[in-house]
């Protein structure tokens, strides 16, 4: 497809971008549950002295969850701290080429991971695990840890391609050089 313009538009980087942006969204959501659950547990532990016992096991899964979804939106904004103090002294080209090679380690890397939390999700529905706190099933929430390891799989595999474009010299007209936070 072809804008007004004359520049080639590719309709999977706006889904991809929305996709991303629901899960920074969804990461948000999480992030505030977790401040009730800590400003409620406060609040009844020390007014009434009984906190609510699934509190902390609830946070640490949204806890994963909102670091899996955060991760991946950083990647793809090109938004993450990196440390550049070795590598600021290298070519662009040199430097391109070793952005790829740890794109592609970050990506063996999440899949590994994606792949054991699958397996043991696949595991804890067929045993039917009840956790011991709230005696409701881990199933889901695993479940939701892996669709947060998915999104940031789907994120490392999107900045490898961007980097590739970049090094090969395909990157498309107007779009802005990442943004970097902190470097050294």
């Amino acid at each position: 497809m072809q804008s007004e313009n004359g520049q080639s538009q590719d309709p999977s980087p706006s889904v991809a971008k929305k996709l991303i942006n629901f899960c920074l969204f969804i990461s948000h959501i999480c992030m505030a549950a977790m401040i009730t659950l800590v400003t409620t547990n406060c609040i009844l532990r020390y007014v009434l002295g009984r906190p609510l016992y699934w509190g902390d096991e609830i946070m640490i899964y949204l806890m994963i969850l909102m670091a899996f979804l955060c991760f991946g939106y950083m990647l793809i904004e090109s938004r993450h701290v990196r440390m550049t103090a070795l590598t600021g002294k290298m070519s662009e080209a040199a430097q391109g080429k070793l952005w790829i090679f740890t794109s592609l380690l970050t990506l063996v890397y999440s899949g590994f991971l994606l792949a054991a939390m699958l397996y043991i999700t696949k595991d804890a529905f067929e045993m039917g695990e009840i956790s011991t706190i709230t005696g409701h099933p881990v199933g889901p929430w695993q479940a939701l840890i892996c669709f947060g390891l998915c999104i940031l799989l789907f994120a490392s595999l999107l900045y490898l391609i961007n980097k590739i474009r970049e090094l090969t010299g395909n990157k498309e007209k107007g779009e802005p050089k990442p943004k970097v936070i902190l470097e050294s």
